[in-house]
């Protein structure tokens, strides 16, 4: 592999909690994640079973993943509206290693992101360890997405979200495995 649309391709089990921080109610969601083929680089499509409030249903999302370099992503709404990007240089140079890691200090937006809001401690949740996640900021009218991306190693990748506002104050964890 050397380019992190190598990395992302294909099918991953998904699994998700969403914390809202003020109440403690936890929704969960497990499912499939795919990123496919597209004319202007991988569309990205989960779909599962979300658990919440003694409810359970079905749920999808969709994005538009555009690589403008090799070891850099700009993930879009299904419109094309910019939702965030991410920038992990270092995935080039550690594919082969155990641990996959990356900061990046592309744009003053990630200079900001990368005083970290989560315990500066390791990203540790059910198997998934990384030690230098990837930051990443979306601002969503008056609520700021504050995210970190890791990609333990070629078949494990998280992503970790703190969102706060006048809306939302809530924590998502996704963890991906790569499907054999």
């Amino acid at each position: 592999m050397h380019s992190l649309k190598e990395f992302l391709q294909g099918d991953w089990r998904l699994r998700r909690t969403v914390s809202d921080l003020c109440n403690g109610d936890v929704a969960t969601m497990s499912g499939i994640a795919s990123f496919k083929e597209h004319q202007q680089g991988l569309w990205y499509r989960e779909q599962g079973q979300l658990t919440l409030f003694g409810y359970s249903g079905p749920f999808f999302q969709e994005y538009l993943y555009r690589f403008p370099a090799p070891h850099r992503a700009d993930v879009c709404f299904p419109d094309g509206r910019l939702f965030y990007e991410f920038d992990v240089p270092a995935l080039l140079q550690d594919l082969g290693s155990s641990k996959l890691h990356s900061r990046s200090s592309r744009t003053p937006q990630y200079a900001a992101a990368s005083r970290s809001v989560f315990p500066a401690h390791i990203l540790n949740y059910r198997g998934y360890t990384c030690k230098n996640p990837c930051d990443v900021v979306h601002t969503c009218g008056l609520d700021q997405y504050r995210g970190k991306i890791c990609m333990e190693d070629q078949d494990k990748l998280a992503f970790e979200w703190l969102v706060q506002g006048p809306r939302k104050n809530t924590k998502i964890l996704s963890c991906l495995q790569r499907r054999a």
